[in-house]
């Protein structure tokens, strides 16, 4: 899966992707939010990431399970400028895809 994400901020220069895997179809048990690492930048202030399924953490891979995620939008220091919502319960994580 490729995410991309554009940034709204001028302030914003990198982002980082953030997840974690829910039960599905329920939602009841959380892993707990891990981060992906940083998202290539693919021009100027849109930036991207491809993961897959050896991307998630062992300990998170919940199958099957919701894969939420949060993109974090991040200043020259490293300081967090701003952040997405949560997209929740929007894609569904699977150790063996169909």
């Amino acid at each position: 899966m490729t995410i991309t994400a554009t940034a709204a901020l001028l302030d914003i220069t990198d982002a980082e992707l953030f997840y974690r895997v829910r039960d599905y179809p329920k939602a009841l048990y959380d892993t707990q939010w891990r981060s992906a690492g940083k998202m290539k930048e693919v021009s100027n202030g849109v930036f991207s990431m491809v993961l897959t399924g050896e991307t998630v953490n062992p300990d998170s891979r919940i199958d099957p399970g919701w894969f939420d995620f949060q993109i974090v939008g991040l200043n020259k220091g490293g300081g967090v400028v701003d952040r997405t919502q949560k997209i929740e319960q929007l894609v569904i994580y699977r150790i063996n895809c169909p």
